[in-house]
């Protein structure tokens, strides 16, 4: 045996097993961090996914309530303008005398005011013809040929003067 060089006893894990040995169980240890941080991220992202469905889900029915409500107040706002116009007022072509004109778009406008969602109001005849508005001009246009304008002559079906569809109030699963 040379001098300064010390035997291994027989039996005695070498000094390159223990390394590896050590070395082995250091990777386990750390790949075993890996795996418990990736499932605490699983867990947190899928908390973070029902915090959000959760969130969307009451923000969609709050705005489905608030849209019901607005379109509850237009059709309130229209069966009263409604009800102060004539019937034979519905059948007359566009650009009748200014007095009446001049008197329901002071309602309308009136109403308008009361209904911020709002932007304008009209009031079409039976043929479609915009007849009355909150505008200070009636806009030449005609909607008889318009889906929400075609429901108006079909037989009653929806409590509403002004949506075609509403808006369901929750989430279908």
């Amino acid at each position: 045996m040379a001098p300064g060089r010390r035997e291994l006893r027989s039996g005695s894990p070498s000094l390159a097993m223990v390394f590896r040995t050590t070395l082995g169980a250091a990777l386990i240890g750390i790949l075993d961090a890996l795996v418990l941080l990736a499932a605490v991220l699983v867990v947190q992202r899928q908390r973070c996914i029902e915090a959000a469905t959760t969130q969307a889900e009451n923000t969609s029915r709050l705005m489905a309530g608030y849209v019901q409500q607005s379109l509850e107040k237009i059709d309130m706002v229209m069966l009263d303008v409604r009800e102060r116009v004539p019937p034979e007022d519905m059948r007359i072509a566009r650009g009748r005398d200014p007095a009446p004109t001049e008197e329901l778009h002071r309602l309308l406008a009136r109403k308008l005011a009361a209904i911020p969602e709002v932007s304008v109001l009209h009031l079409a005849n039976a043929a479609g013809d915009h007849i009355y508005s909150s505008l200070a001009k009636v806009p030449d246009i005609n909607i008889g040929d318009r889906s929400h304008f075609l429901r108006h002559n079909q037989p009653f079906r929806q409590p509403s003067a002004v949506a075609d569809q509403r808006c369901p109030g929750n989430l279908a699963h």
